[in-house]
């Protein structure tokens, strides 16, 4: 009801004589949900209207004093200077427009989330405040106004259908005066008429009130007993009921909707983890289940004669003493496949060790997710606060700022406390070089061949072991063209120096 019409003309009437004669002197975005109009009148005071554009719906507010942010972006800068010569109500529909000298207006196109704020320059839109809204640059509001008779010819014209004749008041509302009123039980058109005409009457001096329903606040021209809304607030005064609201929004509706957003969180990252947890336990029962590699070298070894003139052979597996199909790795000899099985080999085990140290470390994860949000459907605003803060610490920020703050993805390993980073592809080779390595980390290469960056983080005052050395050499040369070499030089030196 916030965008209701009939609540728009009483601020118009509000607006009207406030701002007589004044001069329209700044307007500015203090975010991207807020805007900002200023006007100084005839007595020198200023008078703000703010405009506050939420996901969920849009509201005005009129606060009696504003600070205006060093970052806030000014708009509609070529208005600035120009008299107020009056406000006007679009007949019937959610729109009012204060005009300026020289044929301007600012005009408050209130759709609820469609909402937005654009300069009208005698019959053209000259700008918007909101341009996503692409729709509104053909915007007329010379032929925005809907004259209506309101009388009961009219409304008998209409077969009496509430609906039809006061669409402005919404289906939800019409629905709840009706049952207010027992307009079932009413018969005759002329009675009817009669009860209408009570609530047209009603609506020209409305009380406001502010209602509450299931933890959220909502406004509304109307408060009917029976419903099992709450009554926190009246006010007859429009500006005043507005501000009111926008308090009683944020006290509530932005508890609310922050509780869903964490519960979106909490259901997206449970099911991720339930996810990853599931596919890596298939991954130690499928790592379990496999040949051992350096079986599985054995058996080709054993098989050489069959594997010089076939790729792909059933064999029999000595160690289970049940025939296997084998196939040789794309370009390798039968040789050169089961050398590259024995190397592997050698990992199998730390292999295995990191998979369980995963999966421990998402189960782990999973339960401290479920002790932290356990409670979020009855948690106050102190315990949805230090969790957005905890876990959605980028939301209000653009994207470029969110992706500035993520930290960089390469691959880790560690060896002997100390951790090692390797370059997924150029790009990220580039970050992990360039940003994110320091000075005095080592850094690391395959020799005149393309492949990954790897670079081992340094510790203060300690020079770098040899274990770990090779261990980054091993992963240089394996992240490179020649993997698959049985020799591969790497180079390396201080990042200072690449």
């Amino acid at each position: 009801m916030h965008s209701s019409y009939f609540f728009l003309r009483q601020i118009r009437n509000s607006l009207s004589k406030i701002l007589e004669r004044a001069v329209f002197v700044d307007a500015y975005r203090q975010s991207l949900q807020s805007v900002v109009f200023v006007f100084e009148k005839v007595d020198g005071e200023y008078f703000y209207i703010e405009g506050f554009f939420a996901h969920d719906e849009c509201l005005l507010h009129f606060p009696k004093e504003q600070s205006k942010s060093r970052k806030a972006i000014s708009v509609f800068k070529e208005l600035y200077g120009l008299m107020v010569t009056s406000v006007e109500q679009a007949e019937n529909e959610r729109a009012f427009a204060i005009h300026l000298k020289g044929k301007q207006s600012l005009v408050f196109k209130w759709f609820g989330r469609q909402s937005n704020v654009l300069h009208w320059d005698e019959g053209k839109v000259k700008s918007l405040l909101n341009s996503k809204l692409k729709n509104d640059e053909k915007f007329d509001y010379s032929v925005f106004h809907k004259p209506r008779q309101w009388s009961e010819e009219e409304f008998v014209a209409m077969n009496a259908e509430l609906s039809q004749f006061i669409p402005q008041l919404g289906k939800d509302i019409l629905k709840e005066w009706s049952r207010f009123v027992h307009w079932e039980d009413v018969t005759s058109v002329k009675d009817k008429w009669l009860k209408v005409q009570a609530l047209l009457n009603e609506l020209k001096s409305p009380t406001y009130y502010i209602l509450k329903t299931d933890n959220r606040a909502h406004f509304s021209l109307f408060h009917f007993k029976q419903s099992e809304s709450t009554c926190l607030a009246e006010e007859r005064d429009a500006l005043l009921a507005a501000n009111l609201y926008f308090q009683y929004y944020y006290r509530f509706n932005r508890v609310e909707i922050l509780r869903e957003q964490l519960m979106l969180f909490y259901t997206n990252k449970q099911r991720a983890l339930n996810k990853q947890i599931v596919q890596l336990s298939e991954a130690v029962v499928s790592f379990d289940e496999r040949i051992p590699p350096n079986q599985l070298a054995d058996i080709i070894m054993a098989n050489l004669n069959v594997f010089k003139v076939q790729r792909e052979a059933e064999v029999l597996n000595f160690y289970t003493q049940e025939n296997i199909l084998v196939k040789l790795k794309d370009r390798l000899s039968a040789v050169d496949y089961a050398s590259l099985l024995y190397k592997k080999s050698k990992n199998r085990q730390t292999e295995k060790v990191k998979l369980l140290d995963r999966l421990a470390k998402l189960e782990s994860d999973l339960i401290l997710l479920n002790e932290a949000f356990g409670n979020i459907e009855s948690a106050d605003v102190r315990i949805l606060l230090t969790l957005k803060e905890d876990f959605l610490p980028l939301k209000g920020m653009s994207p470029q700022q969110e992706k500035a703050l993520e930290p960089p993805v390469f691959k880790e390993y560690e060896c002997l406390g100390y951790k090692i980073y390797v370059g997924r592809n150029a790009k990220n080779n580039d970050e992990l070089t360039l940003h994110f390595a320091h000075k005095e980390d080592l850094w690391l290469h395959a020799k005149d061949v393309s492949g990954s960056h790897v670079v081992i983080k340094h510790k203060a005052n300690k020079v770098f072991p040899k274990p770990v050395l090779e261990r980054a050499a091993e992963l240089a040369a394996f992240y490179s063209k020649r993997k698959n070499d049985s020799l591969c030089p790497v180079m390396y030196t201080l990042k200072k120096y690449v």
